[in-house]
């Protein structure tokens, strides 16, 4: 009896995340691309993808996910990935806020400039001893 609970459940789920969008592709690029265009943004970002995704379990709520080329730096830790667009229209930023310019992972600003430190390569190695 477990068993074809689980199964009937799952044929629920299958059949609800197969429902057509009710904001269609050409629609959610359009949408993207105005955001774009309100920024100032259409000759240096564009789209390199569109999903359709569900935001919950069963699958009865689905967004469209862009992602744009390269990320829009918004401040120095702040960059714009993409859109999260809904089923009306309305969207928000993907942010990914743990973005960082390259050389600057964990080190201070005031010891980001030494001079006396040594690479890998720079410090002598056991395989560098005669025998």
């Amino acid at each position: 009896m477990r068993h074809i609970l689980s199964i009937l459940s799952l044929a629920t789920l299958v059949t609800t995340a197969s429902a057509a969008p009710t904001l269609t592709i050409e629609q959610a690029i359009k949408v993207a691309n105005d955001a774009l265009k309100e920024r100032g943004l259409t000759g240096q970002t564009w789209i390199t993808g569109a999903t359709l995704e569900s935001t919950s379990m069963g699958g009865k709520t689905q967004v469209w996910v862009v992602k744009w080329n390269a990320p829009i730096v918004i401040e120095p830790t702040k960059r714009e990935t993409g859109l999260e667009i809904q089923m009306d229209g309305t969207y928000a930023r993907y942010v990914d806020k743990s973005s960082v310019t390259p050389g600057t992972v964990g080190v201070p600003a005031d010891r980001a400039a030494l001079s006396n430190h040594r690479t890998r390569s720079d410090r002598p190695s056991i395989l560098d001893l005669k025998h």
